[in-house]
């Protein structure tokens, strides 16, 4: 029953007033399975909450995705992961102050992760946060972790 309410909210979050104000109401119930015993209801709080597409919660939104990059599942750490670069989307049309504050959650992913399939997602979510507004790329934060990286990787 609960993945098919998340389910609804993702889908109609944002169509009518009404649902944007459903989702609203949710919120609580996000947080509180985002400090769940199990890491599977924490991830998919994550996936969820990200998931929804009402600016007004994109705050809680990023304050979820932080915390659950330090999480001690690895699990839970790769839906993070993969929540940043549809928060970073999401916050530059917002307001681009609350995109800076995803950079530095996405380098402690890649240079404090040991998970393989953590820093493989993180990757792939510096892959599409780094593309600048004019096609430009800047690899900067790579540069401390290439190593690294290449080395996970393998495995």
């Amino acid at each position: 029953v609960r993945k098919m309410v998340y389910m609804y909210l993702v889908h109609y979050a944002d169509a009518t007033p009404a649902t944007r104000e459903l989702a609203l109401l949710s919120v609580n119930s996000f947080q509180k399975d985002l400090a769940g015993g199990a890491p599977a209801v924490r991830a998919l709080a994550l996936r969820v909450l990200s998931g929804i597409r009402v600016p007004d919660i994109l705050q809680i939104q990023i304050l979820g995705a932080r915390k659950c990059a330090g999480d001690p599942s690895p699990h839970v750490r790769r839906c993070a992961a993969m929540a940043l670069p549809k928060l970073c989307g999401r916050a530059l049309t917002v307001d681009a102050s609350l995109a800076g504050g995803l950079a530095p959650v996405l380098r402690t992913l890649l240079v404090s992760e040991t998970d393989p399939s953590v820093l493989s997602s993180a990757v792939m979510a510096y892959g599409e946060m780094n593309t600048a507004a004019d096609g430009t790329e800047d690899d900067a934060l790579l540069h401390g972790c290439y190593r690294k990286v290449s080395h996970l990787l393998t495995d």
